[in-house]
């Protein structure tokens, strides 16, 4: 921005009228006026009295690069993008020798209309500045271009190519439009070239429908939104059965509103089938894409509605055509056999044709009847049998049974261990009798009894296992005896 608040273009040429300062005192003299404008500065930038703040430095070198650039035009390769929750974008453009940070708002970012990515080789317009708090040298830039594509064009591949992977593109999605629809709904401009073309071919046609508008805009600044809200409303109308979206021809620009993303997921949506109708014939949307017939133009799409209703009442003319005909020939053929001399004679006796009838009557009563009755008797036998088998399968007959086999099994199981307890007990005494008799103390009983060596409580068993003045102690039956023995006689 210039000094008067003025913005020049951005494809204006860098400006050329401020030269590098190169030590002469008519480049200082331009410091020196800049720097009088903010006020703050009293001594040019080589004055070596004058002791600057590091906010001065960067204040008046961010105001002498501005100055000296205005705007300008970057060519590079966008690297390190980084899309802030604010909505400001934040990337690198590089090239083969050099890195620059750029910076883009939200209120120019949101004008892009292809997606920023990675990779993409772009020409950026904008000012070179420096941001305060870093001190980092940046560009803020207002415009973005891609090299090699149009903006729209790029953004028109970018879309097809989500969409196509997504499946919205496949032909199996698509749905057939109803023949003789009672109701088309229509999304396009109520003042637009497109509502007069259809209005004229229903007309001229007398295509008796009913039609809905659901007026919106279509193009310019938020006419996408307004198509999808169309859309929207007509399926939550519920009474149109085919829709037609679309708008008479226009340049790339007037007709971008049917290649938004939020007017293709609207038409995907859609329970409503759609045809899309947008500019002439040359012209191919992603709204074309997404529907489920494209039309060329407008009136075309009109032609395939009032279409669907002339073939049916075409086909239905000559349907008529051929039930008067056969009608007339079945006619033609009984006034042929009322006039043949045997069914005269017929005629003239009644009686006899009757009880023809009659028992051709018997006969078709009697092929139909017989197989019912078989069938009814058949039917009634399985159900006695089922009878029986349900009879057979009582569960309160089971439940009795039951419970005498359970009292059964109860009063075996008990005397079967009664059984197992007197064995046991009859085990256990015999057991108890062998233990007796090999007790110790049993053998004590007897007279018996057993002598250790108090020193080590050894069990003696020989004579030569203690030797005389060796304490020993003597269990009897009743109690224990220390003794000393005197003397160890052996045998």
């Amino acid at each position: 921005m210039s000094k008067d608040g003025t913005v020049g273009s951005l494809w204006d040429s860098v400006d050329d009228s401020v030269e590098p300062a190169d030590g002469t005192g008519e480049a200082v003299d331009e410091v020196n006026e800049i720097g009088d404008i903010s006020g703050e500065l009293v001594a040019g930038p080589g004055d070596p009295r004058r002791v600057w703040s590091v906010g001065e430095i960067v204040g008046l070198s961010r105001d002498i690069l501005e100055e000296a650039f205005g705007s300008v035009l970057v060519r590079g390769e966008v690297s390190n993008l980084h899309r802030h929750g604010s909505g400001h974008w934040y990337f690198k453009l590089k090239d083969e020798s050099a890195v620059l940070d750029v910076a883009m708002f939200r209120g120019a970012n949101r004008d892009v209309a292809f997606t920023v990515e990675d990779g993409l080789e772009v020409i950026a317009g904008g000012k070179l500045t420096i941001y305060p708090p870093r001190g980092n040298f940046q560009m803020v830039i207002e415009f973005l271009e891609p090299v090699g594509w149009g903006a729209l064009q790029l953004a028109f591949e970018q879309l097809k190519a989500r969409l196509l992977g997504e499946g919205l593109f496949e032909a199996s999605r698509k749905r057939s439009i109803p023949v003789l629809p009672r109701c088309v709904g229509v999304v396009t401009s109520s003042s637009g070239a497109a509502w007069r073309d259809l209005c004229r071919v229903w007309q001229r046609r007398e295509v008796p429908i009913e039609v809905i508008l659901a007026p919106a805009k279509v193009q310019g600044e938020g006419a996408a939104n307004e198509i999808a809200a169309a859309i929207d409303k007509l399926n939550r109308h519920g009474e149109a059965e085919v829709m037609i979206v679309g708008r008479g021809g226009g340049s790339r620009e007037d007709l971008w509103a049917f290649n938004e993303e939020s007017v293709a997921r609207a038409i995907a949506a859609s329970d409503i089938p759609v045809i899309s109708a947008v500019g002439h014939e040359i012209d191919i949307t992603i709204s074309d894409l997404v529907a489920d017939l494209r039309a060329a133009t407008p009136t075309a799409a009109a032609e395939v509605v009032a279409a669907s209703r002339q073939e049916l009442l075409q086909r239905l003319r000559h349907a008529k055509r051929r039930a008067h005909a056969a009608v007339a020939h079945r006619m033609s053929d009984a006034r042929s056999r009322l006039n043949d001399p045997r069914m005269q004679r017929r005629l003239r006796q009644p009686a006899g044709l009757l009880n023809v009838y009659r028992q051709r009557l018997d006969d078709v009563w009697y092929q139909i009847s017989t197989p019912f009755e078989d069938s009814v008797e058949r039917r009634r036998s399985r159900v006695r049998a089922a009878g029986q088998r349900l009879a057979l399968a009582n569960p309160q007959q089971r439940l009795v049974e039951r419970r005498a086999s359970l009292a059964a099994s109860l009063q075996g199981a008990r005397a079967s261990m009664r059984r197992v307890q007197q064995r046991a007990e009859g085990r256990f005494g015999e057991v108890a009798a062998r233990i007796e008799a090999l007790s110790p103390l049993g053998v004590l009983a007897r007279g018996y009894s057993i002598c250790e060596r108090c020193e080590d409580g050894l069990i003696l068993r020989r004579s030569s296992d203690v030797e005389g003045g060796d304490q020993v102690r003597v269990r009897l039956q009743d109690g224990q005896l220390v003794c000393q023995v005197e003397e160890v006689i052996e045998s």
